[in-house]
């Protein structure tokens, strides 16, 4: 009896072996398209960057002359703002744990905030796997697992809401003082609109109790990553017992974070100005507003590379920049706002992503 289950087993186990590989096969077809579509969008928007600089030398020689005076200092001065504007994103994090009972300390905020930042724009899953890293590494240093995961979505709202309300101003300025043509105001329109529409649908939503439990099950899953033994019930006293008391954490987080995004905004302005064209409030607004709106929504090529730069060079060319200045600008500011934050969180990122490769993986 025993001799012949032992030699029916390897043929069984061979008959089993081939099910999953076809099984899997569609899937790994379709993610290998998907690691195709999203290297071969981001060459190809570079591409249509580096013809409108091609087409519009004659000018990007022009605006040169300008660059060789003060223009220098004030790139410098771009990537110093910039250096400015990394801190204040760890400060996003570091006061929104605070608001809800958690602590860590500047040091370990930029630590955590400059390698999620790399992860965010580097690799699949993007700000999702940012995050999930972020949280496991605000667990080891000691923060409860309902605690981080309560305080980084409350630093994702901050943050996505603080940029939709700066985005909404300049435009409205922008408007009034009739520096902006209509035409050009549909997309970030429709995009803040559909923000604004989800926010208060979310609020509405979240009305029912069912939804909420369905939520926090959610939640409790991701966090399991971190904290084994969380339950929906713990997220749910983790938000409710602090909310109502920090109201002031959580405005100090708002300001943080509406100081980030005029900073990198500054940045952009001081990016043009290094070349001689001077933008208004509006414009820079429009073009700005339209960039990172797209990058709040889900990626589809790491951090957006190429689809940023083509929108933002065609926004403000659409604008009355010349294209060639346009297009050699804005890859000036992406050097200084997008590939030096990225270079410098990488020994970061590669520190904490040696304790956290199955997220990248999961992802």
């Amino acid at each position: 009896m025993t001799s012949t289950t032992v030699a029916e087993q390897p043929s069984v186990a061979l008959a089993a072996e081939p099910e999953p590989e076809v099984a899997s096969s569609p899937a790994l077809l379709w993610r290998r398209l998907g690691v195709l579509i999203r290297w071969a969008l981001p060459v190809v928007a570079l591409a249509l960057v580096a013809r409108s600089m091609a087409v519009g030398w004659d000018e990007i020689t022009r605006s040169m002359a300008v660059f060789r005076g003060s223009g220098a200092m004030l790139l410098l001065l771009a990537l110093v703002v910039e250096g400015i504007w990394v801190f204040t994103l760890s400060q996003v994090y570091r006061v929104s744990l605070q608001a809800f009972g958690g602590k860590a300390t500047i040091g370990q905020s930029m630590v955590v905030s400059m390698g999620a930042f790399t992860l965010s724009r580097v690799v699949p899953g993007g700000g999702a796997v940012g995050a999930l890293v972020a949280g496991r590494e605000f667990v080891r240093i000691g923060n409860p697992g309902p605690v981080t995961m309560v305080a980084l979505v409350t630093a994702g709202w901050v943050s996505l809401t603080s940029l939709t309300v700066l985005v909404s101003v300049g435009l409205a300025a922008g408007i009034v003082w009739g520096s902006l043509p209509v035409g050009l105001l549909a997309v970030p329109l429709l995009i803040l609109t559909a923000l604004i529409a989800a926010g208060l649908g979310m609020r509405s939503v979240l009305r029912s109790q069912s939804v909420r439990e369905r939520m926090l099950r959610a939640m409790s899953r991701l966090t399991s990553r971190w904290s084994p033994d969380m339950t929906p019930g713990e997220l749910a006293s983790a938000f409710e017992s602090r909310v109502d008391h920090q109201r002031a954490s959580l405005a100090r987080a708002v300001g943080w974070s509406a100081a980030g995004w005029l900073l990198d905004g500054l940045a952009l302005w001081l990016a043009f100005a290094a070349f001689g064209q001077i933008l208004g409030v509006g414009e820079l607004a429009l073009g700005y507003g339209v960039a990172n709106l797209i990058q709040a929504l889900p990626e589809v090529t790491p951090g957006w590379l190429g689809i940023v730069e083509a929108s933002l060079a065609a926004t403000y060319a659409g604008l009355g920049v010349p294209a060639g200045v346009s297009a050699m600008v804005i890859l000036g500011y992406r050097v200084v706002s997008f590939w030096v934050p990225v270079l410098a969180g990488s020994p970061f990122a590669v520190r904490v992503l040696r304790s956290h490769r199955d997220l990248v993986g999961r992802e």
